[in-house]
């Protein structure tokens, strides 16, 4: 007699993915309605289900709203892989089975970069999640370590998604004619930074020993540290409460409202976090609800820092994101880099 012991997996869900170059996001199902926001070609976020939507629209989750889309639009309805990303998820709950799931194609180069290049659209792929023992470990009990972040050489990501992060960061507010601005003295940032953060048409600040560069291309996170690497620094960390709470007034004051990784990961044991860089964890800023995901918990490694409500700058833990011979598979976020302003930085331009 043999019994056969079947390991549930996180569902799949109904998702709703774009194959426009750009689309508009209504608030309202009426084309005549503000827009809230934009699908990029290949973006798929998680389809809701509301009695009251008319017939020729469909309703998603963006950003904790409601965001609607025409029938008509060069949309398709598919089934994606995982549960939905908490950064989209609508508060409260409405009765749908979720996730979002995005993929991209392959091109060897040793940086990500954000000129245009050609794509190609692979399905979405199911992946099995695999669930870890849970070993909890104190944050400032966690020896420096370097995580290799994947074993497969970077590449350059399709970057169709990333205009309108990069339009973000170039239109800068102003209050009374004078910038508010957060920079910091970037003159202490190598010159080699001012140049990379140029050409990812990105910002650059500078707080304490470190250079900071936000990079509006949105890839999964081995790749984003990939990137990192290669411009000499790694994914930041924070290890203070002053440095969450600048951080925090830098990336909002570009009205930059959209999730960024960093370098925190707890890829080798359950909930015993590491700082990509080897720093020590002696500081955390975690989200209440950040294991509310029972489906896929143990499957989110990788953690993002969120800037807009409800989290204001906290912490939440996602699943990186994995490289597959179709594509990269899991969520794409844009990032933040951290480099030393002392001088081991004397790299040669990259790319």
């Amino acid at each position: 007699m043999y019994i056969v012991l079947l390991q549930p997996i996180a569902g799949d869900y109904d998702c709703l993915c774009n194959y426009n170059v750009e689309l508009s996001i209504h608030s309202q199902p009426n084309s005549k309605s503000p827009s809230i926001g934009y699908l990029y070609e290949f973006d798929c976020k998680e389809l809701l289900s509301l009695t009251d939507t008319p017939k020729g629209w469909h309703v998603f989750a963006f950003q904790h709203k409601y965001g609607y889309v025409s029938d008509g639009d060069d949309v398709e309805i598919q089934t994606c892989a995982g549960s939905p990303p908490i950064s989209d998820k609508v508060t409260p709950p409405i009765s749908s089975t979720t996730a979002s799931s995005m993929t991209t194609t392959l091109t060897t180069t040793t940086r990500l970069t954000s000129s245009p290049s050609a794509t190609t659209t692979t399905p979405p792929t199911t992946l099995p999640v695999t669930t870890t023992p849970t070993t909890t470990l104190p944050p400032t009990t966690t020896s420096p370590s370097t995580l290799p972040p994947t074993t497969t050489p970077p590449t350059t990501l399709p970057t169709t998604t990333t205009n309108d992060l990069s339009t973000i960061l170039s239109g800068r507010t102003t209050t009374t004619g004078q910038t508010n601005i957060i920079v910091g003295d970037t003159s202490l940032c190598p010159p080699v930074l001012h140049r990379y953060t140029l050409e990812d048409k990105g910002v650059l600040t500078q707080y304490g020993d470190y250079c900071y560069e936000i990079v509006p291309i949105r890839a999964i996170w081995s790749r984003a540290e990939s990137d990192c690497i290669a411009k000499g620094g790694d994914l930041f960390h924070i290890d203070s409460q002053q440095l969450q709470d600048y951080i925090y007034r830098w990336i909002k004051s570009y009205n930059f409202d959209h999730a960024v990784w960093t370098g925190l990961h707890d890829v080798r044991t359950e909930e015993h976090f590491e700082w990509i860089s080897g720093d020590h964890v002696v500081y955390t800023n975690f989200h209440f609800d950040r294991k509310g995901n029972f489906a896929s918990h143990y499957n989110e490694d990788c953690v993002l820092f969120v800037p807009y409500a409800p989290y204001y700058g906290q912490w939440d833990d996602v699943i990186c994101g994995s490289i597959t011979a179709l594509g990269d598979v899991g969520q794409q976020n844009p990032f933040v880099c951290e480099f030393s302003i002392h001088p081991q930085h004397n790299l040669q331009i990259v790319g």
